[in-house]
């Protein structure tokens, strides 16, 4: 059988089509990327400074944070991925209700982190995956 010509164009360009569908990456929606060695879809506990990347706790529901060193400094990221209605970190801390937002992306986006400072860090209480801040 022998295509005519506009009938090879067309049979060559959805070929093609159809290849280039086969080997483009998918795209990445947020919070589908390792963050800081915080893996995707957990929240993670810091020593330090988010720079050093010191991560001493990360977990898909609470952290631990029995034992934690007075006079340091730790931060919490939240690198869970989007889920309506259960995507944004929630915990009390120092007696007042806080919320992170899920990170968007490769790089750490304010919102979906916070700075604890001791002595505070022993009233990181009630941990909680729930919606919108």
């Amino acid at each position: 059988m022998t295509l005519t010509k506009p009938f090879r164009r067309a049979f060559i360009t959805l070929a093609v089509g159809a290849l280039a569908l086969t080997v483009a990456p998918g795209v990445a929606s947020a919070g589908d990327y390792d963050l800081l060695r915080c893996k995707s879809g957990m929240v993670c506990l810091y020593k330090g400074s988010l720079a050093d990347r010191d991560l001493i706790d990360s977990s898909y529901g609470k952290l631990n944070v029995n034992g934690l060193s007075a006079n340091t400094r730790y931060y919490i990221v939240n690198n869970g991925t989007e889920s309506p209605g259960q995507d944004h970190y929630r915990f009390q801390y120092a007696g007042s209700d806080k919320c992170l937002h899920f990170n968007v992306g490769k790089t750490l986006q304010s919102g979906a982190w916070i700075e604890l400072l001791a002595p505070n860090y022993q009233i990181l209480v009630d941990q909680r995956w729930g919606g919108e801040c």
